[in-house]
């Protein structure tokens, strides 16, 4: 089969979930049907870059089942340092720079958003950053966290955010845009997926005439991260337990980048968002940023300096301040569609029923927080 082709392949699709055969038996079923499949593909140059890889994939693949295995005996320890080794391995094919820089993630162009939860008080804008470090005893765990370790979590769109905190009231749901203004931060980023691949190559091969050894480099690259973004993106099977598997792989690559000087953060998709369409998640997207200068105050200085944010909004004053703003005009439209929408194009909020995401309520909070100012956070005057 060809590259474009083991793409189709179901073994791909994100994300997946662990049966009741156990994670360990799970993943050794699942990585050895991986490395079946790249034996498969026909493409000459992909096929040769691949059978040099083939003794470090297997590695790789061995030491994720031995990580989890020591984390299950409790040696949390040994556990990590089996990731890491996964992850010394990896790392060369996570920042392809020189070919167009498919992974690293420079200039958050469009906007982010970052959600909590309130009530009739309205939060400050330092309350929509991470954690104060003094509160660090607050940071619990996520996906993505380590415990007692404040980080900045944003999200792609104001939906994705709703959908993180578990479909709260929007009575209760507080808002705050957020616009980087440092182009250097380096992304890390497993939100790629076999539709959103595609869709790269072909426009590779349609707007390059001998584009072919770009494409080969796509493919390679995804197949090559494939094991971390899988180990990454396992649903949770039980939303009510305190412990669940499925983070211990997030959590270890959240620790390995808070190590590693020169990341800034990880671009992982949402598994809560989209939930009638599992074809493709990869426009439904997340950022973790760890703290990586913790000298002085109780903010990342180095967040502080990266990032501008809004004041807070909330849905209900949005929609007592402005309640004609579903009345909206094709001049206000082509003002701001370049600049509001995520990648996020139609959305099913309701089975069976597409809808432009500019009809949505969030999508119109987006386009209205667009004249929203923002300014970096200014901890002297908290």
């Amino acid at each position: 089969m060809t590259g474009l082709e083991c793409l189709d392949d179901e073994i791909f699709s994100l994300p997946k979930s662990v049966g009741k055969e156990g994670m360990i038996k799970y993943l050794e079923n699942i990585f050895r049907e991986y490395q079946e499949t790249l034996e498969l593909i026909s493409d000459q140059t992909l096929a040769r870059e691949l059978r040099l890889q083939t003794d470090n994939i297997s590695t790789v693949c061995k030491n994720f089942i031995s990580s989890l295995s020591h984390h299950q005996n409790g040696h949390i320890q040994n556990a990590y340092n089996d990731f890491k080794n996964a992850m010394s391995i990896i790392k060369p094919f996570l920042f392809p720079e020189k070919k167009g820089g498919v992974v690293i993630t420079k200039g958050l162009y469009k906007p982010l958003y970052r959600a909590r939860i309130g009530s009739n008080k309205a939060y400050s804008k330092s309350q929509m950053f991470h954690l104060p470090f003094s509160e660090r005893e607050f940071a619990n765990t996520q996906r993505f966290s380590v415990p007692g370790l404040p980080c900045l979590y944003l999200s792609n769109s104001i939906y994705v955010c709703w959908e993180e905190l578990n479909r709260p009231p929007l009575s209760k749901f507080q808002v705050s845009r957020f616009q980087q203004e440092n182009s250097n931060l380096k992304i890390l980023n497993i939100s790629f997926t076999p539709i959103q691949l595609k869709w790269h190559c072909k426009t590779y091969e349609e707007n390059k005439g001998q584009g072919k050894y770009d494409y080969d480099y796509l493919l390679f690259w995804f197949l090559m991260v494939w094991p971390l973004s899988l180990v990454c993106s396992l649903s949770v099977m039980n939303e009510e337990v305190p412990f669940k598997q499925e983070y211990i792989f997030p959590q270890f690559l959240l620790e390995w980048v808070t190590s590693e000087k020169d990341i800034d953060g990880i671009k992982y998709f949402s598994v809560k968002a989209n939930p009638y369409n599992k074809e493709d998640f990869s426009y439904f997207t997340n950022y973790v940023f760890p703290p990586k200068k913790m000298d002085s105050g109780n903010y990342c200085s180095h967040l502080k300096k990266s990032f501008k944010l809004s004041d807070p909004f909330s849905v209900e004053v949005f929609e007592i301040a402005d309640p004609n703003f579903i009345f909206l005009t094709k001049e206000w439209l082509e003002k701001v569609k370049y600049k509001v929408m995520p990648e996020i194009i139609r959305l099913e909020l309701i089975e069976g029923h597409l809808m432009p995401y500019t009809h949505t309520l969030f999508g119109k909070m987006e386009m209205f927080m667009q004249n929203l100012e923002v300014d970096f956070l200014n901890e002297e005057s908290l």
